[in-house]
């Protein structure tokens, strides 16, 4: 679910989707990822680039790293 609404823009919803299934399993990489990107939009950067750090120490998950790192250099998802 949150995916859809991460790929239809509402990045709000995304949000709060990705949050939920975090809360039902935090393991899973793809729902970090919303999480982040969707703070990323909503212009929130170095509170995205916060969790994927906490998530990466966790994980040590190279995509992870890679993921903060192109935040960083400003690419747009």
């Amino acid at each position: 679910m949150a995916k859809n609404y991460y790929k239809n823009g509402d990045y709000e919803n995304a949000l709060k989707w990705a949050k939920n299934a975090n809360l039902q399993n935090k393991n899973k990489p793809e729902s970090w990822i919303i999480v982040a990107k969707s703070l990323y939009k909503l212009n929130q950067k170095q509170k995205a680039i916060k969790i994927l750090k906490i998530y990466y120490d966790y994980t040590k998950n190279k995509d992870i790293l890679n993921l903060i790192e192109r935040m960083k250099n400003g690419e747009t998802f």
